[in-house]
């Protein structure tokens, strides 16, 4: 870490303003890498993701290390310390203090080991650590922020006491750090509220992501994801030569219920046959709403003597359910299946859609209620 000049003020400024512009740029490259649903971060996420975030903060904050020149009057004047407070708001106290002893290595490789750079280094885990300890408190995120940047502003202030005790301190160097703690509170809260926004920003990303792939009533997967996975998955089972079974379900008299009972009532009974599928069939399944009153279910690796046994038992536990409607009738239902495999059945895998659909029609209009297979 370098240190700056105390007789011009402009060129503090002007390396800080440098270093913080850094800052930002990387930290709206750096979010891309975390804006996934299973790199989401918080205090409590697994302890991969915390690592590697608190090794990116840091490598963040070794990026600053060259902005920073060095004279004399040793006054450290750096915006390192975001890089630890931006990794314990968002990963807490394992986050923050990887990121302090990344930032240390960075310091101790670039300016080698000296009196200077180990005091500079002591004073980062210190805030790394303080900042991590807040990071626990229960208390509004943005009191926290003000604790961090509070308690990383005294620390600083003593380490500048001490790192200048070889030299005469002066006004001049107190004068430095009231600039200095002026341009960290206001640039804080600038980056505090940038963090916020692409935090926000992620979140409605993932969102809006889930929403275009699920159906809006039954937390499935709607016909658009549905076409999506079976494009990939027929490629896979053509490739692997593995078997691919599709089942195709539609309610009787869907359109009675809806006329008789109410939409609403008729949402209950769709939310609950997505339960029920999602009990029978098995975890790794890929079940769909196409549309209305019609699912699927894409098997995979799975024959057609057992996609048959499959369909039998949703068709058996739907017949034994009780629905409970939204006007607190209980009635009963039942559904009509059609099942077809690749291999097994259809040579050509894009042709299942089409099989499950005539074995569907067949089983709506030989009496219903039963699962008829595609031959």
């Amino acid at each position: 870490m370098r240190c700056c000049p105390i007789n011009n003020y402009l060129f503090i400024t002007r390396h800080l303003l440098n270093s913080v512009f850094l800052f930002i740029s990387f930290l709206f490259i750096w979010s891309q890498f975390f804006k996934n649903k299973e790199h989401l971060l918080n205090p409590s996420s697994p302890v991969r993701t915390r690592v590697l975030y608190g090794i990116t903060s840091g490598v963040l904050g070794g990026f600053l290390i060259p902005f920073i020149m060095e004279d004399k009057g040793y006054i450290p004047v750096d915006f390192q310390n975001f890089a630890i407070l931006i990794s314990a708001i968002n990963g807490g106290f394992l986050s923050s203090f990887i990121t302090g002893v990344v930032i240390s290595f960075f310091s101790i490789v670039f300016w080698l080991i000296n009196y200077q750079t180990l005091l500079m280094s002591i004073t980062i885990l210190s805030i790394s650590i303080s900042c991590g300890i807040i990071s626990k408190c229960s208390v509004q995120k943005t009191k926290k922020w003000i604790c961090m940047i509070s308690s990383s502003l005294i620390l600083h202030f003593l380490f500048m006491n001490i790192v200048s005790s070889p030299v005469k301190i002066n006004g001049t160097i107190y004068k430095t750090f009231i600039i200095y703690s002026i341009l960290t509170i206001i640039f804080g809260f600038i980056i505090y509220y940038l963090c916020e926004y692409i935090n926000q920003s992620s979140l409605l990303f993932m969102k809006f992501k889930e929403d275009s792939c699920r159906d809006f009533l039954t937390g499935l997967n709607n016909v658009r994801n549905f076409n999506n996975l079976f494009n990939d998955l027929s490629k896979r089972a053509v490739e692997r030569k593995e078997r691919l079974s599709l089942i195709m379900i539609d309610i009787d008299w869907f359109k009675k219920i809806n006329d008789t009972y109410g939409h609403p009532s008729g949402d209950e009974v769709l939310k609950q046959i997505a339960l029920i599928l999602k009990t029978v069939c098995r975890s790794f399944d890929i079940i769909s709403r196409n549309g209305g009153e019609e699912f699927s279910i894409l098997l995979i690796d799975c024959p057609n003597r057992q996609a048959i046994e499959i369909g039998e038992r949703i068709r058996k536990a739907i017949e034994k359910h009780e629905f409970i409607l939204s006007i607190g009738k209980k009635i009963n239902i039942s559904v009509s299946i059609g099942v077809t495999t690749y291999p097994d059945i259809v040579n050509n895998v894009k042709q299942i859609i089409k099989s499950a659909d005539i074995a569907l029609y067949e089983a709506k209009h030989t009496g219903r209620n039963k699962v008829i297979p595609y031959y």
